[in-house]
C-alpha cells in the first residue's frame, strides 16, 4: 500500500487546480452582443439593455422575440464585444422577406471579419424602396467561430419586423 505523504498531497492538489485552471479555461466567456439601452428605447420604447450573448451565455428568449421595428426607423444597431482575448472571426448575412419592398440591407461592417475585443456599435441600414406600405420580415444571421480546431462555431439568427410606408401617398384633388 503506497504511503501518503504531505509531498503526494501537495502534487495532487497542484495537479488538481492546474486541471481546474484549464477547465475553466476551455468554459471561459467568449462573447457579448447586446442592444444598447438607447437602441430598446428607439424600438421598444423601454429603458433597457437585452442581452442575446452575455459572458458567453445565448440567450435563447431574447434570440425568439421578433423585435419590431417603427416605419420611422432607418437602421438598426447592435453593440458587441470579444471577450475571448482576440478578436473572433464572424460573418454575417441579412435577407428581406420582401426584397421589392425591403432590398437587401446595408451594413457598415463587412459581412466577413472580427469581432474587435474593445466595445463596438455596428448599423443596419433598413432603406425601404417607397413602392408601398407593408411588414417585412428581416433575418439577421450571425455565425460566430469560437475554436476553429474545435469546430465550435455559434450561430445568431436575430428577427425583426420592419414596418415599412410609403412615402409618395398624396391626396388626390
Amino acid at each position: 500500500m503506497a504511503k501518503i505523504s504531505h509531498e503526494n498531497i501537495a502534487t495532487f492538489l497542484l495537479n488538481f487546480g492546474c486541471f481546474l485552471f484549464l477547465l475553466c479555461g476551455i468554459s471561459q466567456a467568449h462573447l457579448n452582443v447586446y442592444l444598447s439601452p438607447q437602441e430598446v428605447m428607439r424600438l421598444l420604447g423601454v429603458s433597457a439593455e437585452v442581452y442575446y450573448v452575455r459572458e458567453g451565455h445565448v440567450n435563447n428568449y431574447a434570440l425568439n422575440f421578433i423585435v419590431p421595428v417603427p416605419a420611422n426607423v432607418r437602421d438598426i444597431t447592435f453593440t458587441w464585444q470579444s471577450l475571448a482575448g482576440r478578436p473572433l472571426p464572424y460573418s454575417i448575412n441579412v435577407v428581406t422577406s420582401q426584397p421589392d419592398i425591403l432590398p437587401r440591407p446595408f451594413m457598415n461592417i463587412s459581412q466577413i471579419g472580427e469581432i474587435p475585443t474593445n466595445v463596438q456599435t455596428f448599423a443596419i441600414g433598413l432603406k425601404c424602396s417607397g413602392t408601398r406600405d407593408s411588414e417585412v420580415d428581416v433575418t439577421i444571421s450571425v455565425e460566430v467561430i469560437l475554436n476553429r480546431a474545435l469546430s465550435n462555431v455559434t450561430h445568431l439568427v436575430f428577427r425583426r419586423k420592419k414596418f415599412v410606408c410609403w412615402p409618395n401617398k398624396r391626396k388626390k384633388i
